[in-house]
């Protein structure tokens, strides 16, 4: 039979009233538990494996990021020649950006260097602050001028879309007054948001997709 000594014995019954004392705020009502809380006892924040939550993953859709930013540039192309007076014809969407036919061989390199204010430099957000790419790539063959996508440049404006999201979402996400919610980057184009103890992630998709 096992025999503790008198004061080990009060060290473990110290110990054991002790952790039901730091947890008690957790497991009682509203009311007590703003009392004990005064006495700077303070619940535990139970995870989503405890609790239960939300888990929301979102992601970055590429291709409609493309298709919109393909829009974008079909635009400019249009205005950038009118204001040139350099007779065009044909912009198409292309598998990798947006063509456009010149009609007078002699407007070409006027063309080109109009064109060239259109590769949209933009943030990489690598190594320091100021480090740019161009979001297109022009190229030139015959009458025909292509302005196309660089992956790197895709890269930064969904970079930058995740940076701008996060925000927005964690501002959102604080209106719901949820304790510890968890909101961070997964990967290059994904956003994960747990929430623990909310049970209904239609909200969460509600809230953090209204505009």
């Amino acid at each position: 039979m096992l025999h503790f000594s008198r004061w080990k014995t009060l060290a473990i019954l110290s110990s054991v009233v002790l952790a039901l004392i730091f947890a008690l705020p957790s497991m009682v009502p509203a009311g007590p538990r703003a009392i004990l809380e005064s006495y700077g006892l303070r619940a535990i924040t139970l995870g989503l494996d405890l609790q239960g939550g939300s888990n929301v993953l979102l992601e970055v859709d590429r291709n409609d990021l493309r298709d919109k930013l393909a829009i974008q540039v079909t635009g400019d192309i249009r205005s950038a020649l009118r204001e040139a007076k350099i007779g065009y014809s044909g912009i198409n969407r292309t598998p990798s950006g947006v063509s456009v036919r010149i009609n007078k061989i002699e407007d070409m390199d006027r063309a080109e260097t109009e064109l060239k204010k259109l590769l949209q430099p933009v943030d990489t957000g690598i190594f320091s602050a100021g480090a740019t790419t161009n979001l297109l790539e022009l190229s030139r063959q015959e009458q025909q001028f292509t302005l196309g996508f660089s992956e790197t440049g895709i890269d930064a404006k969904v970079t930058g879309a995740i940076a701008q999201t996060l925000k927005i979402i964690e501002s959102r996400v604080n209106a719901l007054g949820t304790a510890e919610p968890v909101i961070q980057q997964q990967g290059k184009d994904r956003i994960v948001v747990q929430l623990p103890g909310v049970q209904d992630p239609e909200r969460v998709k509600n809230v953090i997709g209204r505009t």
